[in-house]
């Protein structure tokens, strides 16, 4: 066991890495509608075996995220068993949420990752996007149709509205989400090589500025406003807090805001930003406010107490709420109320909690110039696409987590006691 245990320990980064990958294919037009049970499957057969390694380490010292998640994953099922009409759906998947959740935080006790665990991960997370956006290119150049490769299944789909390709990903919602994970990760690489004060050589900063601008005037190509927007807040806030820590001088602070312009006016002229900036300025709210008034009239006018407290279950929320079947959403649109409408105001307190108690922890953290502009950013992004928790096999999920978990989860003397070093 101590064997298996370790072997699992010291690939835990690959482990990750995998998962990631599965994990953005689960979005794709050459796995969607083909192999959505069996990806799923490989996604949690991998977590189980850094939760065998957890268990092996570390038996019943629970940390907070972990205590967190499990007392969400009570009270949805009690939710589900109260509430809910779409049994077992709705206890099944708040408990494989659990299951994911548990796996990102056993990743960050297992292992405590350091500068390179990090720089690791976000090189594989570019490289993954960055496939995807250079493969979805093809697509939006006319050079191959990707939507030959889509399944029969999907595009008989009708539940969530129509579900089509946009470049290689299913919809322009996943596009856009993918190209913001891509620049996160991208962030991620050039704060800790300037934390780590390491030289970046010119030709570095060129091959940073192209991939930089592939992500970005894919992401404006999305029109997701509410990823574009989330993008502008982890630059702002991570460009602050780097130089704050002295990690970069202003003038670098002054060059990206140039280049910045530069490449939407770029973005313009070819004609790429101009669906956006029609869509800034047509689209309003795209019918969220509708969405989310909605949400609080049937709270208030046909109140009950059970289901305020403890929410209608995952699935059932579509039968209580006309507006989302009548509109073929598949959800509010804002992570808030969906985790208040699935899973009950008692979870959204906690979970708020937590994210604030993960914020607050971050800015004493030495990985804070990471921690508190992803994971704001991410939730920017969510209040109007809703894909935190609801979307068990997203990026976005695990990227929170992950940081909010290396934020308020820390190893203690006992943990090392316990045999956690590499010498076990």
């Amino acid at each position: 066991m101590s064997k298996i245990a370790l072997l699992i320990k010291k690939n835990t980064l690959s482990l990750f890495i995998l998962i990631c990958f599965f994990t953005l294919m689960t979005q794709t037009v050459f796995i969607r509608g083909y192999f959505d049970i069996e990806i799923r499957v490989i996604i949690l057969c991998l977590y189980s075996l850094i939760i065998f390694a957890r268990v092996y380490y570390y038996r019943l010292l629970f940390t907070f995220s972990e205590i967190v998640w499990s007392i969400f994953t009570l009270l949805a099922v009690i939710g589900a068993f109260l509430n809910s009409k779409v049994l077992p759906l709705d206890i099944i998947q708040p408990i494989i949420w659990w299951f994911v959740v548990i796996g990102v935080v056993s990743v960050v006790r297992i292992a405590r990752p350091n500068e390179e665990f990090l720089l690791k991960w976000f090189f594989a997370l570019v490289i993954f996007e960055l496939l995807i956006g250079i493969i979805s290119i093809f697509d939006f150049l006319g050079l191959y149709n990707l939507e030959s490769l889509l399944s029969t299944d999907l595009l008989n789909f009708k539940i969530f509205g129509d579900n089509h390709n946009f470049g290689c990903l299913i919809g322009k919602y996943a596009l856009g989400l993918e190209m913001m994970i891509g620049l996160i990760a991208l962030y991620g690489i050039f704060a800790i090589s300037r934390m780590k004060n390491k030289n970046i050589t010119t030709y570095n900063y060129l091959l940073y500025l192209v991939v930089l601008m592939v992500f970005f005037i894919l992401l404006i190509y999305s029109t997701m406003r509410a990823n574009v927007l989330a993008l502008m807040v982890l630059y702002m806030l991570g460009l602050f807090f780097l130089y704050k820590n002295r990690s970069i001088d202003f003038k670098l602070v002054f060059y990206f805001a140039v280049f910045i312009i530069l490449t939407l006016i770029i973005s313009h002229l070819i004609g790429i930003a101009n669906p956006f900036i029609k869509k800034i300025l047509e689209a309003g709210t795209s019918n969220r406010s509708i969405i989310w008034k909605s949400f609080i009239d049937e709270q208030y006018n046909n109140f009950n107490l059970l289901s305020f407290l403890f929410g209608d279950g995952f699935r059932y929320i579509f039968e209580k709420y006309s507006i989302l079947s009548s509109l073929k959403l598949a959800g509010f649109h804002n992570f808030v109320i969906d985790i208040w409408a699935r899973y009950g105001f008692l979870n959204m307190l906690l979970i708020a909690y937590y994210i604030f108690i993960g914020i607050k922890k971050g800015l004493n953290n030495r990985f804070g110039s990471l921690i508190v502009p992803i994971v704001i950013a991410c939730l920017v992004s969510d209040l109007s696409t809703g894909y935190f928790i609801p979307a068990t096999f997203r990026l976005i999920s695990i990227i929170v987590v992950f940081f909010i978990a290396l934020s308020v989860d820390k190893s203690s003397d006992i943990e090392l006691r316990n045999g956690v070093n590499d010498s076990n």
